[in-house]
């Protein structure tokens, strides 16, 4: 094989690699944004409590009380959720992530906008699964300059 076909090769395969790597960056963008953004600093999760029953409250990581519900209860799958997060706190960016503790079903992103009253609402779904499944919904405030929360524990049948 000339050299000059191999170069060609290599060039093709390079611009090959040069695109799966920037399809990645793009697909996944938020998970790099998180890794180069740095931990989330979580407070105090609820202690005891059961989303299926009513709201529950837990603390952010700078300390201020979060009160979190989703509806309608008991906690549905595969069904439109209102989620409610009530503040004394004001935050630029506020999201819930929910996920599975005992399987993986993904990660599901759901951002909670401010409301008139100060506190903060929004709409996800919890998938469906055979059997019992643990949840954790993360509570995020993402702002310039840190990455705090606080989470829920709740489980579906």
């Amino acid at each position: 094989m000339s050299l000059k076909k191999l170069f060609k090769i290599l060039a093709i395969q390079l611009g090959v690699a040069i695109l799966l790597v920037f399809a990645y960056l793009a697909y996944d963008a938020d998970v790099i944004y998180e890794w180069l953004s740095g931990d989330v600093k979580f407070g105090t999760p609820a202690q005891e409590c059961d989303l299926h029953a009513g709201a529950c409250t837990a603390t952010m990581g700078d300390g201020t009380p979060v009160t979190f519900a989703m509806s309608p209860r008991p906690i549905p799958v595969m069904q439109k959720l209102q989620l409610h997060l009530a503040t004394e706190g004001r935050y630029d960016t506020l999201k819930v992530e929910i996920y599975g503790l005992n399987m993986n079903m993904g990660r599901y992103n759901y951002t909670l906008t401010r409301t008139s009253d100060g506190n903060y609402s929004g709409e996800g779904m919890i998938p469906a699964c055979s059997g019992r499944m643990d949840w954790r919904a993360n509570i995020i405030a993402e702002e310039p300059t840190r990455r705090i929360g606080t989470y829920f524990t709740f489980s579906t049948e």
